[in-house]
């Protein structure tokens, strides 16, 4: 579009206006489409018909890690022994015998003696300490059907039914079984924006990346799968190095042609005790991750935040329209998208049974987390995408180009 400008001589100055950058409003309403979607989810049906084939499953093991205190633990173990899916095997695995998460793992084990359960002290093997416990576990596995959870996980008794039913109903092209992690409880300002985060931005994602299914996208928080199947893609020892071993293993199976099926069950967590400090340091800690191992993902992952989504799409419509009112277009922008944030986190909150703990938000503490979380994207990205070094579990690492890692502090 060209514009005429009179200088102070009165003379005409043909004044040439920029074109439009064309690819920014259909990427506004590409991502907006990603960053919404969820219909397909919302279908799947809370009760699934579980044909278990005892033939092809014999059991299960369920390994789940353990290193200190977490929230709710006691609970979170116990959800282990009342599934309804048997026979199954339980393993707890802990790097240090002195350990005080052992003794709470004894005591609920006690209360469970028909279920073969035992604790198993494992020296670190690996620089991850979480696949030195896995590592540990399989080679106790009674069963090649493992299902690793971490240990702040509470999950629903028909969850591993319904994996293994999700095997069997076409075991050569299935490599995983997984669960979306949710936020059930927080009572810190930093656990406040963690569970906003969990229960929009990185829910909505994980649904359609998963329902997508264009591409690995496996969260380690729970998951089961074959030790065998593993073993022939190179066995767990072979992301030892790895701080995300569990994106690893998922692109491992992805790579192989098995696809990942995500159950409709939640596997809900706690993130209390987390200042601001905290939850910037853990999502620094991811993002640097993510760029080690998924690069473009990583880079392209600003862009499916609602702020700078907004900027862009008013930005191209100012240059397509006229007359046009950018930040009329961009505060409403907001408010739809922070709608349907506030919509999807009350209907995938009703899946939690009631019984189970659970901290509902406040309109104005979901307001007020959502709208600092999102203000926060785009600088804890910037700095996240500088950097190499990650705080881990009190110790320091240094992410090398592959995605493995050095210990240094």
């Amino acid at each position: 579009m060209a514009t005429y400008v009179v200088n102070a001589s009165n003379r005409p100055i043909l004044y040439v206006r920029p074109p439009p950058p064309p690819y920014l409003l259909p990427l506004y309403l590409f991502l907006t489409f990603i960053s919404t979607i969820r219909k397909k989810n919302d279908s799947l049906p809370l009760r699934l018909d579980s044909h278990l084939d005892h033939l092809s499953v014999s059991g299960v093991t369920i390994i789940r890690p353990l290193r200190g205190l977490e929230d709710n633990l006691e609970k979170c173990l116990t959800s282990s022994f009342t599934q309804s899916f048997s026979p199954i095997q339980i393993l707890f695995v802990v790097e240090d015998e002195k350990d005080p998460s052992i003794h709470v793992a004894n005591s609920v084990s006690s209360k469970f003696p028909n279920i073969d359960s035992s604790v198993i002290i494992a020296k670190r093997s690996s620089m991850n300490p979480k696949v030195s416990n896995m590592i540990a576990g399989f080679n106790n596995a009674k069963y090649d059907l493992v299902w690793v959870c971490d240990s702040n996980v509470i999950t629903q008794p028909d969850f591993l039914s319904l994996a293994v039913s999700q095997f069997n109903a076409n075991p050569s092209k299935i490599g995983a079984v997984h669960q979306m992690i949710w936020s059930t409880q927080f009572n810190s300002f930093g656990g406040l924006l963690e569970s906003v985060f969990l229960n929009t931005t990185h829910a909505r994602m994980y649904l359609a990346l998963n329902n997508i299914n264009v591409a690995s996208c496996l969260m380690g928080k729970s998951n089961v799968y074959s030790i065998s199947e593993l073993k022939k893609l190179g066995g767990i020892d072979s992301v030892a190095n790895y701080i995300a071993e569990d994106n690893v293993i998922g692109q491992k199976f992805w790579n192989a042609g098995k696809r990942h099926r995500l159950t409709p069950r939640l596997a809900t967590t706690s993130v209390n005790n987390l200042s601001l400090s905290d939850y910037c340091s853990r999502r620094i800690r991811w993002i640097r991750t993510r760029k080690f191992n998924v690069l473009s993902a990583t880079l392209f992952e600003p862009f499916t935040e609602c702020l700078l989504n907004g900027l862009f799409a008013s930005f191209s419509l100012s240059y397509l329209f006229h007359p046009f009112n950018p930040y009329a277009f961009f505060f409403a922008h907001v408010f739809v998208w922070f709608a349907l944030d506030l919509i999807f986190y009350s209907r995938q909150s009703h899946q939690i049974p009631p019984n189970y703990l659970k901290d509902s938000f406040s309109f104005p503490q979901f307001l007020f987390g959502w709208l600092l979380r999102e203000s926060l994207a785009l600088p804890i990205w910037l700095v996240a995408i500088f950097g190499n070094s990650v705080v881990w579990r009190g110790c320091t690492y240094l992410l090398n180009s592959d995605g493995t890692i050095n210990k240094f502090i």
